[in-house]
């Protein structure tokens, strides 16, 4: 079985065990996507949309304040203007929804500063957003609500979500906290 077949599987396999066959019981289940941690003799494409594909094919999950749900984002290029489809982990906090990336640098990242608006897919359904980078105050509590929830990526990052708002605050420059607002 390929990377991706195994990883797809993997989540697969999670989604089955949660008490209600959706991933919100599965925490662990979900895989970075691989552009997020590139990996020698993978294809990070190639495990992206094998990731995207079952995201799409699950029911999607209900959002609720203090977790999170997978969706897949589609972003338009900055360069090339095609769009393209990243397996993406949807914060929610006091009933607004937020993307984080633990680089400036991720190419979905760099394409939603250059063009601040993007679409949302779940299994049969689509949301139109515009993307708006969240104030400090704001990109810190979500940072610690992220953490906390998607313990596999805080390798990612140059915090803890336990470090004081001054260290995190400190390295706000070298992440991404996008606040998703609807458009339709």
């Amino acid at each position: 079985m390929s990377l991706p077949e195994r990883r797809t599987a993997d989540v697969g396999q999670a989604i089955a065990s949660s008490e209600d066959g959706t991933m919100d019981a599965a925490v662990d289940g979900f895989s970075p996507p691989l552009q997020e941690r590139p990996q020698s003799g993978v294809d990070a494409q190639l495990s992206n949309d094998a990731m995207a594909a079952r995201i799409l094919s699950m029911p999607p999950q209900p959002y609720r304040d203090g977790t999170y749900v997978v969706r897949v984002a589609e972003i338009r290029g900055r360069k090339s203007g095609t769009t393209h489809r990243v397996p993406i982990a949807v914060t929610q906090m006091d009933g607004n929804r937020y993307l984080v990336s633990p680089k400036t640098n991720r190419s979905w990242a760099l394409n939603l500063r250059a063009e601040p608006k993007g679409v949302l897919l779940s299994n049969g359904s689509r949301e139109e957003f515009n993307a708006v980078e969240a104030e400090p105050d704001h990109a810190i509590a979500v940072l610690r609500l992220y953490l906390s929830l998607l313990r596999w990526a805080a390798a990612q990052f140059p915090f803890s979500a336990d470090d004081s708002d001054g260290t995190i605050r400190s390295h706000l420059d070298e992440v991404a906290v996008f606040q998703v607002v609807s458009r339709s």
